[in-house]
């Protein structure tokens, strides 16, 4: 009649136990615990959020959670239950991060664990509050150091690197300085993502399988000028893959890690103490420079926020936002008749 017919004897015992006024701590936990669920623990909750979030799936997203997720263990003692969670625990997370992070690295950690939170106590439909909600991190964003742009000598020694060597690791970081994208958005290009041989040579910038991109506004059309055109169409013939670098996306997902090491390490190699993602900050400088409208430069490298009208029809120009790529680049590249 039971559907755990062994837990009579225990539901006896405790009875027995309670009317002779014998009952010790122990007993009253067990009674609890059989008549109210188990508490939910920290290292219960990121599976919860898994199981429920879009790309719980994705192996690379569940290794970038636990690592952000593994720190608060650092403030609470080990695996506690959520709802024993408190806000002071939540404040001396960030005074114990501060000595090690940035605070805008505390800020995305703080983002994800946010997000797990609220997540479980969503799905479980817990009573409790997320103590980690509207946390203030002292000097934020004070503390950060701005990336440089290549010189343009630099700038200039790097792409005629790239483009003598045609491989593909210098085929990626040439689509990076010729393009201003994230090295993770050239990496995770597909051979469907190329259009090459129409009047505007380009690439989309999309999501799929389990590869996310940073922001919404970061889904768009990059234009390709000659020169990177060119060299992307004769790397393309060295392989069949569907993807176009083949070493650092396995046409799910973008190994971003081996991306930032490859790279950053070649442009060591020719004495050049920047890392990759300085192409991103020089296009934006040459943008500047030769006279790009604001609103231009932020449709081909996708900074900024989307705004209503980015929501209709096919966003800027790409022939407007070619010939202001090819304007801006022009003083960077070896043939200007490139």
């Amino acid at each position: 009649m039971y559907e755990y017919p062994h837990l009579d004897y225990i539901e006896d015992y405790l009875r027995d136990k309670k009317q002779a006024g014998t009952m010790t701590k122990v007993d009253e936990l067990a009674q609890l615990l059989l008549s109210k669920p188990m508490p939910i623990l920290l290292s219960q909750a990121t599976d919860v959020y898994f199981e429920n979030h879009e790309h719980g799936t994705s192996e690379k997203f569940k290794k970038n959670t636990l690592k952000r997720w593994k720190n608060i263990y650092d403030v609470t003692g080990g695996d506690i239950a959520l709802a024993d969670v408190t806000r002071e625990m939540a404040r001396r997370y960030i005074k114990h991060r501060l000595t090690t992070v940035k605070t805008t690295t505390v800020e995305r950690e703080l983002k994800t664990i946010r997000a797990v939170i609220n997540s479980v106590i969503k799905e479980k439909s817990l009573n409790l509050s997320n103590e980690f909600e509207r946390l203030t991190i002292p000097k934020k964003g004070k503390d950060s150091v701005a990336r440089k742009p290549f010189s343009q000598d630099e700038y200039r020694k790097l792409i005629a690197s790239c483009i003598s060597k045609g491989d593909e690791i210098r085929v990626l970081i040439l689509v990076c300085c010729l393009t201003g994208v994230r090295p993770a958005e050239a990496a995770g290009l597909r051979r469907e993502d190329l259009y090459l041989d129409e009047e505007y040579p380009h690439f989309d910038v999309v999501e799929y399988g389990s590869r996310t991109l940073k922001t919404k506004n970061s889904v768009r059309k990059v234009p390709l000028i000659p020169a990177a055109a060119k060299v992307l169409a004769q790397y393309l013939e060295t392989h069949t893959y569907s993807v176009v670098f083949p070493r650092y996306c396995d046409g799910n997902e973008v190994l971003g890690d081996n991306v930032s090491g490859a790279t950053n390490r070649y442009i060591a190699s020719l004495g050049i103490s920047k890392t990759l993602y300085s192409a991103r900050h020089t296009v934006k400088t040459l943008l500047d420079q030769a006279g790009t409208p604001e609103y231009l430069a932020e449709s081909i490298g996708g900074w900024g926020k989307p705004s209503i009208s980015r929501g209709y029809g096919d966003g800027h120009s790409l022939a407007r936002k070619y010939a202001a790529l090819q304007k801006a680049l022009t003083t960077v590249l070896v043939n200007e008749s490139e």
